[in-house]
């Protein structure tokens, strides 16, 4: 009978659908992955200037493996992407750092052919460390929607979701919105 929340945006979700679930109490948690991380960020803030990081939910190799459950996604993550690549063509002084998702870590050739196949070079975050911990090594993130965007806003670290195909998101008047 008691739902637990990490985000202020959580609770906005709870009380848009409240009538819709059986809960009779709140409670806040931080992030589950969070308590890992307070040594890393709970002082550290630092990031390098002009970098901007792309948090990838693989969701080209998601429809490759017929796994993607979003429709579509394959489609806006692509299009975040080329905005992304159009934004450093304009601003050259500016550095693209790609996130691999644990999937394309796994598939490490297959992702570098398939960032390769834009034919901009990408640099791509420390493939060896969870992307949790590498909060540090841009200075603002873009995502579609990924519960790491999530995390990264938890820490205080500039981070922009760009929800494509998410028309029912931000929820108006909510922790997100502009209204």
């Amino acid at each position: 009978d008691t739902l637990s929340c990490c985000f202020r945006y959580q609770e906005d979700e709870y009380n848009l659908y409240k009538d819709t679930m059986h809960v009779f109490k709140l409670q806040h948690w931080i992030p589950e992955g969070s308590f890992k991380l307070e040594n890393l960020y709970l002082n550290n803030r630092n990031t390098p200037e002009k970098t901007i990081g792309f948090y990838s939910s693989a969701m080209w190799f998601r429809k490759e493996i017929d796994t993607m459950d979003l429709l579509k996604a394959d489609e806006y993550e692509k299009e975040l992407l080329e905005n992304l690549i159009d934004y450093l063509k304009a601003n050259p002084q500016y550095k693209l750092i790609v996130f691999l998702h644990p999937i394309e870590k796994k598939n490490l050739d297959k992702a570098k052919s398939h960032y390769g196949s834009y034919g901009i070079p990408f640099e791509f975050a420390d493939i060896s460390m969870p992307n949790s911990k590498l909060f540090c090594s841009a200075d603002v993130v873009v995502s579609l929607y990924s519960t790491l965007a999530f995390e990264r806003i938890f820490w205080v670290f500039k981070t922009l979701i760009y929800p494509l195909g998410q028309e029912d998101f931000p929820i108006q008047k909510s922790a997100f919105s502009a209204v």
